[in-house]
């Protein structure tokens, strides 16, 4: 993380694909050079980084990374758990619910002041600009959820918007 100049990292955005690197690539950097984008200006520094799929993944590349971090955050594609959400609406994690192992256990984080007050101000952005968005709680599943009467079944046992494989490692 050299990159940025000697400026502390302030915010720090994690994602699992390539893609979802590149989508972000341009609105926080120039490029994507080994899977991690740096944007400085005089004000702050922003890194995406690139970790692969998995909790495992998360937790194995970014612990260096996330050190200088003053916010990390999760961004990516999600599959949709609720049976009336649009593809393409922005899911605000007001929790985690974190599944393996035939167990699900829920992360507090939300319980944190600084972490509702950051939903919080997403969420009027998003508002603001008209975005379509659902907040609620996510689902972290160590294996992809694929079939719809699993998603249907995952949704009534956990009530959970959407499932990712990454988000309670970011947490």
């Amino acid at each position: 993380m050299d990159d940025n100049h000697g400026r502390d990292v302030l915010l720090t955005i994690l994602v699992a694909l390539a893609a979802e690197a590149r989508v972000l690539a341009p609105r926080f950097g120039t490029e994507v050079k080994d899977g991690v984008v740096i944007r400085s200006s005089d004000r702050d520094a922003t890194a995406i980084i690139q970790c692969g799929i998995g909790r495992n993944s998360v937790v194995r590349t970014s612990p260096l990374s996330l050190s200088a971090g003053a916010i990390v955050g999760n961004i990516g594609v999600s599959g949709g758990l609720a049976p009336d959400l649009v593809p393409g609406t922005v899911l605000l994690g007001e929790r985690i619910v974190l599944q393996g192992d035939g167990e699900q256990t829920a992360l507090p984080w939300e319980s944190s002041t600084q972490d509702r007050e950051l939903v919080d101000f997403l969420e009027l952005t998003l508002k603001e600009n008209r975005i379509p968005y659902r907040r609620g709680p996510l689902l972290c599943a160590s294996e992809p959820i694929i079939l719809p009467e699993d998603k249907a079944k995952t949704f009534g046992e956990t009530g959970a918007l959407a499932v990712d494989m990454e988000s309670a490692a970011a947490a």
